[in-house]
């Protein structure tokens, strides 16, 4: 009897989760709103979907437009504050990783200043 009850719970729980009306954050589809996600991750302190949210980023065809626009909206050194953070994951090699990430977009964002100036 308990074990139907603690199904019944559980279902009703995952059916409550999954009906329709309820809002689920949508995936970022830009370049600009996948930085604004990684921002919020750092936030967040949720570093390692921060640094996953950046390969993403930089991944996507970001724009010299996208760059610039990012560091209008946010201030500049809005880029070079991304090396402000000490440890983006416990794993080593993953931590050497999104601090190679950091320098390349930091590199991205100074060449797409370079262009306008």
């Amino acid at each position: 009897m308990r074990l139907v009850a603690a199904f019944a719970v559980t279902l009703a729980i995952a059916l409550a989760w999954a009906a329709p009306g309820v809002a689920q954050e949508p995936t970022p589809q830009t370049a600009q709103d996948k930085f604004k996600a990684a921002r919020d991750f750092i936030t967040d302190g949720k570093l390692d979907l921060a640094a996953q949210t950046l390969r993403a980023f930089l991944d996507t065809p970001a724009t010299d437009k996208d760059f610039l626009a990012l560091e209008a909206r946010f201030g500049p050194g809005v880029f070079q504050r991304l090396q402000r953070v000490v440890q983006w994951s416990d794993n080593p090699i993953a931590d050497k990783a999104a601090k190679k990430l950091v320098d390349d977009i930091i590199a991205r964002a100074n060449d797409a200043s370079r262009k306008v100036a």
